[in-house]
């Protein structure tokens, strides 16, 4: 076992973890385990086999081994192999740590190698997350210790992921030098396993330039290799580009076969990144298709999971998506708190293509709504990020779909010329004309005249579903606001009504931070909801706070309110309350307050839904003593379409259908409620009447 301890290490620098993984096979189990190292090769080998739970449960034994014994490189070595089986898991934020801790422990004990390895491990963890400009950093550090090891295993590694992240940043001259060398190097050292993955990742980089051709032959390339290597994770990963670069010529149906394929091999080997990648984008896929329920439906999914995982690019990806549909709703403002949401998150991940193309969408979302101005602005910057890609051939379609926005902004601004002469070239490539840009019918919505001035509340918040506030009628988007506290300032502000004291203000935002801390906090804070707003929206009093006393202020949350407490003032048979109940119930929507998690924000969220279900509650006993069953259980189920998870109201529904003689309808309820509760919750809610109804 000695002598096979020195092979295997010979045999994972020439990275042959297969032939690793195939010889400890035969190593009776009982003899594994009294053998650390070569543990952390056989992890090594069921990571890349996608067995990665089984992986974790071997690192994290051995780790402490390697504590214990005060061997810390092999510390260091078997923290930087779990957080590659955390980062394939979709434990992206534990893959970070796992990394950053080796970092720490191959400084205080590693060589120089041992170090690249933890940034190798570090900016791969990083870029898992969509966050390459951090993984650039830990990539370049890792790479320049390499260069001084001579270690050509490595050195193509961390080329081809250095390639990888500035081809999602859009630094394509700097991604065909890395990708190149990477190649050169597992030619040389005959690694077809790992070339396939470059070439894969330089099927992305065609994409990301728009040469869809040249994509599609590298990728088709690049796929067989990784067959005949038996990569599960690169196969996926092809699939899922060659499904981009379909999507974009419009192949549709294909690009969705090729995506299935990448989520088949993707949950064969538990790639959780990439199930929300494919995801988001197969709802993209139908969104273009026309099918914007089902798109939703796959775009909310994805959202879901790569909010769990923490990707940035993912989530930037799937709220452009969204806001498109919700502005192609009529939505308009729910599509700029989306666009905006998503240009956020796409800037911070460094994606200079999907956020030129959402930009492109929030300025046809505010053309539509007369802002000119903001319409023009996110053009500009649309113009700049085209200009540092070097095409503009993924905004063909959507320019067609915005005729008139792209003839006012020409007209308006010659800096944006450039811009749309690349457009119009690359459509007469692709179609053989020459004509400008198609004229579109106008829809009533799209005007070049300038709009006409209105009298509007001057701040107007939106705190159901999406937090919306609107200065003059002007959304005020999340970057004006700096960070999400000076929101929260004023949102809090506006909640009290009336001057409130600094103290107060900082135990409602600052509750655990210390006195000079908080201090600081304030007067940051305060300054900076003072730039998003205007330097007099508050007024001071000593030490009180309140905001602008003459400014007129409109809040849905209010509202609801006022409306529930007018109703409530009526007597019970009066059919003004019954009125007054629907009106206040229907502009109910969740979440309330979104982002924000303070005490207060709770509170005031906990009190909302309280007076929401006793109305819900009143309106709907008024339908069943009306002789209205089916009318008292589709207020309910209206109701639940907004929260479902209250307990009580199930069982009030299935008790209605039991009275109403439908005991189908009422099994199906509560085997709905059972799917989200669990089936105990049968046992718990139950009433006498369902216990003798239904099995």
């Amino acid at each position: 076992l000695d002598q096979l301890e020195e092979e295997v290490e010979s045999l994972a620098q020439q990275g042959l973890s297969d032939t690793i993984g195939s010889w400890l096979e035969q190593i009776p189990e009982e003899l594994r385990e009294n053998r650390p190292r070569l543990l952390l090769h056989f992890a090594n080998y069921y990571v890349r086999r996608g067995r990665n739970d089984e992986a974790i449960q071997i690192l994290s034994r051995i780790i402490e081994v390697f504590r214990e014994t005060s061997e810390h490189v092999l510390e260091s070595r078997a923290l930087m192999r779990r957080s590659v089986a955390l980062r394939t898991k979709g434990a992206t934020q534990m893959a970070v740590r796992d990394a950053k801790q080796a970092l720490a422990v191959a400084r205080e004990h590693g060589t120089v190698q041992d170090q690249a390895d933890a940034h190798s491990h570090l900016g791969r963890a990083y870029g898992t997350q969509g966050k390459f400009p951090r993984a650039e950093k830990e990539l370049k550090l890792a790479l320049a210790g390499y260069e001084e090891d001579g270690d050509l295993f490595q050195l193509s590694h961390t080329n081809g992921i250095l390639g990888l992240a500035y081809t999602e940043m859009g630094d394509f001259s700097k991604a065909v030098n890395h990708y190149a060398l990477a190649v050169q190097g597992w030619q040389q050292l005959g690694n077809e396993g790992d070339l396939a993955l470059t070439l894969g990742n330089m099927s992305c980089l065609y994409y990301e330039q728009g040469r869809y051709k040249e994509s599609l032959e590298i990728g088709n390339e690049s796929l067989a290799k990784a067959k005949v290597t038996n990569n599960v994770r690169t196969q996926s990963f092809v699939c899922a580009n060659i499904g981009d670069v379909l999507r974009e010529l419009g192949e549709y149906e294909d690009a969705l076969g090729k995506y299935d394929q990448a989520l088949a091999l993707a949950r064969d080997c538990t790639l959780a990144p990439m199930i929300s990648y494919c995801t988001i984008n197969s709802g993209e896929t139908y969104r273009l298709m026309g099918e914007k329920i089902r798109a939703k439906a796959l775009l909310k999914e994805g959202l879901v999971l790569a909010h769990e995982l923490d990707q940035e690019k993912e989530r930037g990806l799937a709220y452009t998506s969204l806001g498109i549909i919700e502005s192609e709703a009529q939505n308009a403002e729910e599509g700029i708190t989306l666009l905006d949401k998503a240009c956020e998150l796409l800037a911070r991940a460094g994606q200079k293509r999907s956020l030129a193309l959402a930009r492109f969408h929030m300025a046809h979302v505010f053309f539509q709504m007369q802002d000119y101005e903001g319409a023009i602005d996110n053009l500009r910057q649309v113009a700049a990020l085209c200009d540092e890609l070097g095409h503009v051939r993924f905004l063909v379609e959507d320019a067609k779909n915005a005729a008139l926005m792209v003839q006012y902004a020409e007209a308006s601004d010659s800096s944006l010329e450039p811009l749309f002469a690349g457009i119009r070239h690359e459509m007469n490539r692709s179609a053989g004309e020459t004509s400008d840009v198609a004229p579109v019918e106008a829809d009533g919505k799209e005007n070049d005249e300038p709009k006409s001035e209105s009298i509007v509340p001057i701040i107007e918040v939106k705190a159901f579903g999406q937090t919306r506030i609107y200065l003059e009628g002007n959304p005020i988007l999340n970057t004006a606001w700096g960070t999400t506290k000076a929101r929260e300032m004023f949102l809090y502000l506006l909640h009290r009504g009336g001057p409130v004291s600094k103290n107060e203000v900082i135990e409602a935002l600052w509750p655990q931070v210390s006195t000079s801390k908080s201090n600081s906090n304030f007067h940051s804070t305060l300054h900076r909801m003072k730039s998003a707003l205007r330097p007099d929206c508050v007024e001071v009093d000593g030490e009180h706070y309140q905001l602008n006393p003459t400014w007129e202020y409109a809040l849905d949350l209010r509202n609801f309110r006022d409306t529930l407490l007018h109703a409530e003032s009526l007597a019970p048979n009066n059919p003004e309350r019954a009125r007054y109940m629907t009106q206040a119930t229907e502009s109910y929507k969740v979440p309330v307050l979104e982002d924000l998690g303070s005490a207060w924000c709770n509170q005031l969220r906990t009190d909302l839904e309280s007076v929401f279900w006793k109305a819900i509650t009143e309106l709907s006993d008024n339908q069943k003593d009306a002789g209205d069953t089916r009318g008292s259980i589709a207020i309910l189920e209206k109701a639940l379409e907004i929260d479902e998870y209250q307990e009580d109201i199930y069982q009030k529904i299935i008790d209605l259908y039991i009275e109403a003689g439908d005991s189908a309808a009422a099994s199906r309820t509560r085997r709905r409620r059972a799917s989200l509760f669990g089936e105990t919750v049968n046992l718990f809610f139950d009433s006498p009447q369902t216990k003798d109804s239904l099995p």
